[in-house]
């Protein structure tokens, strides 16, 4: 027969089962924090191996719990382990983007909370007017609000083109780099800011450029390492979904 010091052993050995058993398992609620990259061929063409490079860094600083979200899906560079989606049409113009309210649709497919932008190239090249494309950044980023009030913009200057691309193509883009540098700060909001990223300072159309539009391997790091800084301080902002 069992002594009474076994019965009292056996007892609580049950009870702590029983306990464990009642305590339910706790989910991981945390949703990732969704990023579209948002442009045209430089963000979604065959040379946007920044991405890529982007979503590496972000992963190799414990950033893990964010997807890339948009309604394209590029895997560039011969690069697989990295989420490819993103929202960059190539050929696309930021005039006729807003205009058509194509980023409207784009948006509604897949709800994003930041938003990493680049487009404006192909106006430049189509000889758009400087104030016609800061109109067009306007209404893109009133479509990103209705989306998402609480949306987070990182706008990018945008690269240099080389002068042989159009007439006066360099200045042009000098000059919409300045208006955008003016324009962003009226822009900003508390609760949905707009972070500037110069990626025209120190970048070469000689150098930097496939093509003198597109990033080569230079450019597209150059793109990638001025964007992770910007990119983890906004993703800080989501510190309950990383921490």
């Amino acid at each position: 027969m069992a002594s009474l010091k076994q019965c009292i052993f056996q007892l609580l050995q049950l009870s702590a089962l029983v306990s464990t058993a009642a305590i339910p398992a706790v989910p991981n609620t945390r949703s990732p924090v969704r990023i579209m990259p948002f442009g045209a061929s430089i963000v979604g063409g065959d040379h946007s191996c920044w991405r890529a490079k982007l979503w590496s860094a972000l992963e190799s600083a414990g950033y893990t719990n964010f997807n890339f979200v948009g309604t394209l899906d590029n895997h560039d560079c011969g690069v697989w382990d990295f989420d490819g989606s993103n929202e960059g049409h190539s050929g696309f113009l930021a005039t006729d983007v807003a205009h058509r309210n194509e980023l409207v649709e784009w948006l509604a497919d897949t709800n994003p909370e930041v938003i990493i932008e680049h487009i404006g190239t192909n106006d430049v090249i189509q000889g758009k007017r400087t104030s016609d494309i800061i109109d067009a950044y306007s209404t893109l980023v009133m479509q990103m609000r209705q989306n998402n009030p609480n949306m987070k913009m990182i706008f990018s200057e945008l690269l240099p083109l080389d002068p042989s691309v159009c007439d006066d193509c360099d200045q042009k883009i000098v000059d919409l780099n300045a208006a955008i540098r003016s324009w962003a700060p009226r822009m900003t909001r508390p609760e949905s800011p707009i972070f500037l990223v110069d990626l025209f300072e120190g970048m070469s159309a000689a150098n930097d450029l496939v093509d003198g539009i597109h990033p080569n391997e230079s450019g597209q790091e150059k793109i990638a390492t001025r964007l992770i800084g910007p990119v983890e301080g906004v993703l800080r902002t989501f510190n309950n979904r990383f921490f």
